[in-house]
């Protein structure tokens, strides 16, 4: 499955995690139940796809971007993981693995009213460190009371998004991406 047939079923799953926020505003309290109902949403819009062999999985909270010899410098955990199953390794003796294949990393900000932007900054860096081995995508739930203070938030995270991107080259197989959904309190 192709990086645009991904994001194609990853919109779905999107599209569907807002919708049921939507329907329920208490369906999302806090950004671990963000994770769990996104991660949920992706998982079933890849396994219900006829065009997915069952070979992506969706994974959280896991690290796996790390030398030849297992360890790694820096923290590149990521809140959730889209990957190749069969370009998974285990390592031996850790609860670690390596991967070498096409994935997706996604990283979550659950921003309440009264939370900045400035917060989701450093989520967009993530890709600087992962770009040459993952796509990243960085989603934004949003709590609101009315349309005007969701509408700067989200034109200030489209901001951060394409001062990010700036001259860089975002067509090619590992890509930057970001979303911003709304839950109204």
């Amino acid at each position: 499955m192709e990086l645009l047939e991904l994001k194609e079923l990853i919109n779905d799953a999107l599209d569907d995690c807002q919708s049921i926020i939507s329907a329920n505003r208490n369906a999302v309290l806090s950004e671990s139940d963000f994770e769990r109902l996104l991660s949920t949403c992706i998982a079933k819009a890849i396994n219900d796809d006829r065009r997915n062999p069952h070979d992506f999985s969706v994974h959280t909270q896991v690290s796996h971007y790390f030398d030849e010899e297992g360890k790694t410098d820096v923290d590149r955990r990521v809140d959730i993981l889209l990957l190749k199953e069969s370009e998974l390794t285990p390592y031996i003796n850790h609860k670690r693995f390596k991967y070498s294949g096409e994935s997706i990393a996604f990283e979550l900000k659950y921003l309440h009213e009264t939370d900045s932007v400035s917060k989701v900054k450093c989520d967009f860096c993530k890709w600087d460190d992962l770009k040459s081995e993952s796509s990243l995508y960085v989603i934004v739930l949003i709590d609101t009371r009315n349309g005007e203070d969701y509408s700067k938030k989200e034109e200030k995270i489209r901001l951060m998004y394409d001062n990010h991107i700036g001259d860089n080259d975002n067509s090619g197989q590992n890509q930057l991406f970001y979303r911003v959904l709304k839950k109204e309190i």
